[in-house]
């Protein structure tokens, strides 16, 4: 269950440590999972539409918003990449930030071992 009191139905034990982590965070005004889809191309030619919806909008204390993507360094690559600079210029358009948080990530927040 989220702040909000939501119930969550989590992809993986890596996104449901970092609502968890957000839960615990002082730093976090609010959060949500999935927060939206938004298009970007799969592949170029035939050009092939596809949506993305990235793990979690974050908004910070200060009012900084980031997006974030949960995943396996050994997974980003090819599609996740296309994925990743759609967001990113959604992100850019909205005024926050997008990045991945990976297993390395999750380890240096105290999110997991």
């Amino acid at each position: 269950t989220s702040l909000c009191g939501d119930v969550l139905q989590y992809r993986s034990g890596w996104e449901l440590a970092m609502m968890r982590w957000l839960d615990a965070n002082e730093s976090v005004c609010a959060w949500r999972y999935e927060p939206f889809s938004l298009e970007y191309v799969a592949t170029e030619s035939p050009p092939k539409i596809r949506l993305y919806v990235p793990d979690f909008l974050v908004v910070w204390s200060e009012g900084h918003s980031e997006l974030f993507e949960v995943k396996p360094n050994k997974r980003i690559r090819g599609r996740v990449v296309r994925k990743a600079e759609a967001a990113a210029e959604l992100a850019y358009d909205l005024g926050c930030t997008y990045s991945f948080v990976t297993e390395d990530e999750l380890r240096k927040m105290g999110a997991m071992r």
